[in-house]
């Protein structure tokens, strides 16, 4: 089951209403879905919350609104999503959206109409639940290296995969360097 971080504003009635009308929508349909107004216990710190969430699910949906756009909060939750490959846009208004998320293929929701709700379901059924490889931080500027190791890791007692070191060149880190991936 694809587990859904609803990120959107809550700084107007129509964006909050939306992601309501989603997040009822997409339980629904078998989703297993996360928004904060439901899910963030009292008293509980709301920034770990809100990270243990995103680390735990399998795409982030952002609702786009111009609002949403000039919310600090929601552009950090896109863009850690954005850097793991589970961002999913859906467009609820006309607005500028910031540059860094134009590449990223939205949903149109500005009509609402059925076609909207499929291609939501089809995207998000496509998304997840799924398993990535991801640098890990001790990796440094070689997000190959990440792979290899990640890799590397899903072989038990088995001889994990190395590379050669990266060696300097005029322009930057260059290695000459083969991946094979056996599935």
């Amino acid at each position: 089951m694809t587990k859904v971080f609803i990120s959107y504003t809550r700084r107007n009635d129509y964006d909050k209403q939306f992601a309501e009308t989603v997040r009822s929508w997409l339980l629904n349909d078998g989703f297993d879905v996360w928004m904060d107004v439901h899910d963030i216990p009292s008293g509980a710190h709301w920034d770990t919350e809100i990270d243990n969430a995103l680390q735990s699910c399998d795409v982030v949906l952002g609702l786009v609104s111009p609002e949403s756009v000039n919310s600090d909060n929601v552009k950090n939750e896109w863009a850690w999503a954005l850097q793991r490959d589970k961002l999913q846009l859906a467009l609820l208004a006309d607005c500028d959206i910031p540059h860094r998320f134009v590449r990223i293929d939205y949903i149109d929701f500005r009509k609402q109409n059925p076609d909207s709700w499929r291609r939501l379901h089809d995207a998000l059924t496509q998304a997840g639940p799924r398993n990535t490889f991801r640098t890990s931080p001790s990796s440094g500027n070689d997000p190959l290296q990440g792979i290899v190791q990640s890799i590397g890791s899903i072989f038990s007692g088995g001889a994990k995969p190395k590379l050669p070191a990266p060696v300097k060149s005029g322009g930057g880190w260059t290695s000459n360097r083969t991946l094979l991936i056996f599935l």
